[in-house]
């Protein structure tokens, strides 16, 4: 009769548990398409795709900054790797945590926001920086949302095919060319470099530590800018980070490749 007992117990925990695990994915789907579905209405109210006066095969995006201000007045770029996903707004912080967790709006979100090192919020103009530190979630395996894509980037090949990263901010629109991808933790000296005049390292000792960890060898410009975006995520086991380097094409143009 025990026995019998312990069988039936057994699968009411199992069914349970089934249940609760189905519970679970359908409520992280739900959340999923949610926040793709936030950011998918907000490309559509504040940016504009223009085709460029000398080019006709290539769209330049035109970001409507008074109506991202009115959501929240501390968006201050404009994030797009095409052939990603990643294309969002980016926020700066006080500090380093509180967009882990919130949205733009300032709403708890287990995606966060895609946000700057606290170390720019009193920075005027971002594009002062020398190095731009930019974070954003991995959210796993099977979420691409975020800055979950940049794990594509361990592939050679997939860099071969997502080479460049826009930044649009209020005063300036930058192109950035992908020269280093690194797997690295958050002691590596290049996190310390915002700008080349506060760091205690030369810029050829910072290119040092990345290629250290460097996951392949990318190409470099012909003409250095010296001028660099850094886009971090978590890797999946919480422990390493990816960083995936761009250095700014000067003036934009594509004769520094």
């Amino acid at each position: 009769m025990s026995f019998c007992f312990g069988e039936k117990m057994r699968k009411k925990i199992s069914v349970l548990l089934i249940i609760l695990g189905i519970t679970l994915i359908v409520l992280t789907v739900f959340q999923y398409y949610k926040v793709n579905n936030v950011y998918t209405k907000l490309r559509s109210n504040v940016v504009n795709e223009e085709t460029m006066k000398k080019s006709n095969d290539k769209r330049e995006k035109v970001i409507d900054w008074n109506k991202l201000k009115a959501i929240n007045e501390n968006i201050v770029a404009w994030l797009y790797i095409p052939g990603t996903g990643v294309d969002y707004p980016v926020i700066k912080a006080t500090d380093n945590s509180f967009y882990l967790n919130h949205d733009i709006y300032g709403k708890s979100s287990i995606y966060g926001s895609i946000y700057l090192d606290q170390r720019y919020y009193q920075m005027e103009d971002i594009n002062e920086a020398d190095n731009i530190v930019i974070y954003g979630h991995n959210m796993g395996h099977w979420n691409t949302s975020m800055f979950g894509k940049l794990m594509k980037y361990k592939e050679k090949d997939y860099y071969l095919k997502h080479k460049e990263v826009y930044l649009y901010t209020p005063t300036e629109n930058s192109t950035y060319r992908i020269v280093n991808v690194v797997r690295t933790t958050i002691n590596n000296k290049w996190y310390q470099f915002t700008t080349l005049s506060g760091s205690e390292l030369s810029l050829d000792e910072l290119k040092n530590c990345l290629n250290v960890d460097a996951l392949y060898q990318c190409k470099q410009l012909k003409k250095s800018s010296n001028k660099y975006i850094t886009l971090s995520t978590c890797d999946y086991d919480g422990n390493y980070r990816i960083l995936v380097i761009g250095e700014k094409l000067r003036g934009g143009k594509h004769h520094d490749i």
